[in-house]
């Protein structure tokens, strides 16, 4: 949405964050949201303090992992710094690593989940052959 925003609505990045934010989801809309004001109000001096603020704001209401944030705020850095079609590279950059994360955790989770499927039945059969 905040791609769409920049790149075809033309709009200034704090209107291209409102809006984003009216269409997002919790934690990200707060992010947003905050953001936005923080840009709105000067209480930030570049994009990437304001973004990093909202971002610090959400920290314990999201499960962003340390990469994860990582991604976001290397955005957030070219975000307000450059023309139209480079922010849109940027977005698209990130949208292209934060896939790879997921797919990374998808992979992740699968394997877990198959080791946890493997360690429950033995478990019971350790306790079956210690009550013996």
């Amino acid at each position: 949405m905040l791609e769409t925003e920049i790149s075809y609505a033309l709009s200034p990045l704090t209107s291209a964050m409102q809006t984003a934010a009216c269409h997002a989801q919790r934690p990200v809309a707060n992010v947003l949201q905050e953001s936005a004001i923080r840009l709105q109000e000067r209480q930030a001096v570049s994009v990437a303090q304001a973004w990093e603020v909202g971002m610090e704001a959400e920290r314990d209401r999201s499960a962003l992992l340390p990469n994860d944030r990582a991604i976001l705020l290397s955005l957030c850095a070219a975000l307000g710094r450059s023309d139209r079609s480079e922010q849109q590279k940027h977005l698209r950059l990130a949208m292209e690593r934060l896939a790879q994360a997921e797919e990374a955790a998808r992979r992740a989770a699968e394997k877990n989940g198959r080791l946890w499927s493997y360690l429950g039945p033995l478990t019971g059969i350790l306790v079956a052959l210690i009550l013996i």
